[in-house]
């Protein structure tokens, strides 16, 4: 495999994990959504709030196993990444505020993935 069409897959593996990453933050961000819709009809009456769990309860569980096969997925693009990246290990350093030493950080500079 030459460089350019190596570089050309870790990146199509790259993006493709942060999509999944995206819609997890998507998916969390309508679980609490929903989370807040549930509170407000428990105090519309006992009726239609044991319908309202039941509907979402079998929503949070679908999202939920969406979440579940993301992070399946992500780990499986995070070990081929892994396992086929040519690494090229560069150290840097982050802030870790104002008042606090910088901490020495060790990454790929092709995968980004730390170690």
């Amino acid at each position: 495999m030459n460089d350019e069409s190596y570089s050309e897959q870790i990146f199509f593996y790259k993006g493709m994990k942060n999509s999944f990453i995206n819609y997890n933050s998507l998916i969390k961000s309508l679980i609490e959504e929903n989370e807040n819709i549930t509170n407000y009809y428990k105090r519309i009456g006992y009726i239609y709030k044991n319908v309202m769990d039941i509907e979402n309860n079998e929503f949070l569980e679908v999202l939920q196993d969406k979440i579940r096969h993301h992070d399946h997925l992500i780990s499986l693009i995070d070990n081929y990444i892994k396992d086929n990246c040519k690494h090229e290990i560069v150290e840097d350093y982050v802030e870790c505020g104002l008042e606090k030493e910088m901490i020495k950080i060790k990454y790929c500079k092709h995968c980004e993935i730390s170690f």
